[in-house]
């Protein structure tokens, strides 16, 4: 039976490192941030969303960072960075960019976008093992209807998919508000989810935690 966890709230912020594309967008991690962890404290996780840099990186400090930011051509997308706090607490974080450079949508009935989604994955619970911290991606197909007014998506089972994630919400003048369900093995986390859809692109992001596990990451998908 999967262990279930409800979604907890926060608010934070990031850096740099190594570039790679794909389908348009850029891809850039990070690894290190100057704070200086409590590890024997390393109890907890937390998930928040977090407020971006002008270069479209999450900001705030953490120690042992993981990072990815998610960009296209125009700058919209997300960043999510995990990481230590000062207390040994393992921090998941997302943020997303430039989703005012958005049109709200005016095509009519239902279209389908599609696309990948993104997240870090803690579980400290197994904190010195070299898995307690996972990116994992699928891709995903987020169906919006402007006649409903609704959204709905599920990553797709492929050979090299690692991310198992359900959204639905609202859509109100391109403003997208929901809640997701991630899975990973025998643990269920609720997220919610907060994005932008446009008429041709849409970018959402996620997060969520339990006690001991937190989930933070992003969807962007075209059309």
């Amino acid at each position: 039976m999967a262990t279930k966890y409800r979604a907890q709230f926060g608010l934070s912020m990031v850096a740099i490192a190594a570039i790679t594309s794909l389908s348009g967008c850029s891809f850039v991690r990070n690894t290190v941030d100057a704070v200086t962890p409590d590890l024997q404290r390393a109890e907890f996780s937390r998930s928040s969303f977090a407020s971006t840099d002008l270069d479209g990186y999450v900001v705030r400090q953490l120690a042992d960072i993981t990072q990815l930011r998610v960009r296209d051509e125009v700058g919209i997308g997300y960043a999510y960075k995990g990481g230590l706090d000062t207390n040994g607490d393992y921090n998941t974080l997302v943020g997303i960019n430039n989703v005012d450079r958005l049109t709200p949508p005016t095509f009519q009935g239902a279209a389908d976008f599609t696309g990948e989604a993104r997240a870090v994955y803690a579980n400290v619970n197994r904190l010195f093992a070299s898995s307690s911290v996972q990116e994992l991606a699928s891709p995903i197909t987020i169906r919006a209807n402007l006649d409903t007014g609704f959204f709905e998506g599920a990553t797709q089972d492929t050979t090299n998919s690692t991310l198992d994630l359900r959204v639905s919400g609202t859509i109100q003048n391109g403003t997208m508000t929901g809640t997701g369900q991630f899975q990973n093995r025998t643990v269920e986390i609720d997220t919610v989810v907060n994005g932008n859809i446009g008429q041709n692109k849409a970018v959402a992001i996620f997060h969520g935690a339990g006690t001991a596990v937190s989930v933070a990451g992003g969807i962007y998908v075209t059309r």
